[in-house]
């Protein structure tokens, strides 16, 4: 009986000191909702130190008529355009300002995305062809950025700039019904890869197959990315 009171007084005396050292903060990032994801933080203090590991959770929404860069999924091209994006992204960030967690930080991470989507094309009144698919990247990067704390426990991390290099590989399946429907579908898919994927990346996209089913392919894939935004959490 003793040593269970003694071990319950000293699990609590350690909650308190670090209830009292505000040593771990969750954050939520509210920009990549817009990619359908719902994307959390958890950031370990120690001084001037932090580890950072990050999660993106997908939830289902279409992306008809939302713009990324130049590309719009619009309603006269798709009778259907559904996005799942997964991340993991851990980091070690340095905080170069003052002795304490706040302030501006350099910060190094690698992160791992999977982004998959599911459409159905149409030509004219009818569906030609569905899509489904994966894209997949490993990023190593750095960002430069800013923490500000409200009232000891609350915060804004701003993510003024970063950097990363990403190394991808994706695949997708088209299937149709007919010869006619699976050719428009190719040619359209062809016609997006050929509009959107940037130079370095065009030599390395394959389609082939037979029949009404089709196969598109991109292999190790190089390309810069830059990281940019915020997010707002509550340090424990």
């Amino acid at each position: 009986m003793k040593s269970l009171l003694f071990t319950l007084i000293l699990l609590l005396s350690f909650q308190l000191i670090f209830a009292q050292q505000y040593e771990d903060v969750i954050k939520f990032l509210p920009v990549n909702l817009r990619y359908n994801q719902a994307s959390f933080e958890w950031e370990h203090q120690e001084k001037r130190n932090s580890l950072i590991v990050g999660v993106g959770i997908p939830y289902h929404q279409s992306i008809i008529n939302r713009s990324f860069g130049e590309f719009v999924a619009t309603p006269t091209d798709f009778k259907s355009a559904d996005l799942y994006s997964y991340s993991i992204r851990v980091g070690y960030r340095h905080y170069i300002s003052n002795n304490e967690p706040f302030g501006a930080y350099l910060e190094g991470y690698i992160k791992s995305q999977t982004i998959d989507f599911n459409t159905s094309i149409k030509n004219n009144d009818h569906i030609a062809g569905m899509v489904k698919g994966y894209f997949y990247g490993v990023a190593p990067g750095v960002q430069f950025g800013y923490q500000q704390i409200f009232w000891k426990h609350y915060l804004m991390d701003l993510y003024i700039i970063g950097f990363e290099v990403n190394n991808a590989n994706g695949n997708a399946t088209s299937y149709s019904q007919n010869q006619a429907d699976a050719d428009y579908t190719r040619n359209f898919v062809n016609n997006l890869a050929n509009q959107y994927l940037p130079n370095n990346a065009k030599s390395k996209y394959k389609s082939n197959g037979d029949g009404y089913s089709y196969d598109y392919k991109l292999n190790n894939i190089a390309y810069p990315w830059f990281r940019l935004g915020i997010s707002i959490g509550y340090r424990f």
